[in-house]
């Protein structure tokens, strides 16, 4: 069990709207499916049994190349594990200040970040392992997803440069394979605003297993 969190210290207006978004999640299920955005969580925030952290998932691992604190939480889910929130008032105050490794270490780059998301997006058990990717974004980010997803060995159909504005954009009919299994949609805008927006424009469409929010 996780707490809802509020800040202290240096702020800035991106880190308000995250935390914002991330105090928005408390049900397990908001949380699992928010992962591949952002932590959803403040692992320090936790409390959890030992066995679990330890021999289910062999604890923290300190890695060069992405966040601990983001991949405790894609193995935590990955692993079907579950995690809720306790809702207001925040338990825990975050202390901002200019040189914390949140904004200033290199494995907290987007790069690196986005590196992690692929990986566990891909590997088995994750939600696009074994299946085609159909990617949804805008310009540099649009192309940035889809050269690490190639990269990793997925097989991208098609990549929609596509403001959400209008009709979701239809996969053309030769990228459409009979027989073959439906491919994962990959949502990938930062805005909350724009999530939620492509959320109500797919509707009843929305696969929970196939389609993800990503960012």
């Amino acid at each position: 069990m996780a707490s809802t969190v509020a800040l202290i210290g240096h702020g800035s207006f991106g880190m308000e709207r995250y935390i914002r978004w991330q105090n928005s999640l408390l049900a397990p299920p908001d949380l699992a499916r928010s992962r591949f955005v952002e932590i959803p969580a403040l692992h320090q925030t936790g409390l959890y049994r030992t066995a679990t952290l330890r021999d289910a998932l062999g604890g923290y691992r300190d890695l060069p190349s992405w966040p601990i604190d983001q991949d405790l939480w894609l193995r935590w889910f990955q692993a079907g594990l579950k995690c809720g929130k306790l809702p207001d008032p925040p338990l825990y105050l975050w202390r901002q200040h200019e040189k914390q490794s949140t904004r200033t270490h290199g494995r907290c780059s987007l790069e690196n970040m986005r590196g992690s998301k692929v990986h566990f997006l891909l590997r088995e058990g994750g939600p696009a392992h074994g299946r085609a990717i159909v990617l949804y974004s805008v310009k540099k980010t649009l192309r940035a997803w889809q050269a690490d997803l190639e990269a990793a060995g997925a097989t991208v159909l098609h990549a929609f440069d596509w403001h959400p504005k209008g009709a979701l954009p239809a996969l053309p009919a030769d990228k459409v394979v009979a027989g073959a299994p439906r491919p994962v949609r990959l949502f990938c805008y930062g805005s909350v605003g724009v999530r939620d927006y492509v959320a109500g424009l797919v509707g009843d469409d929305w696969d929970a297993g196939l389609d993800w929010m990503a960012a």
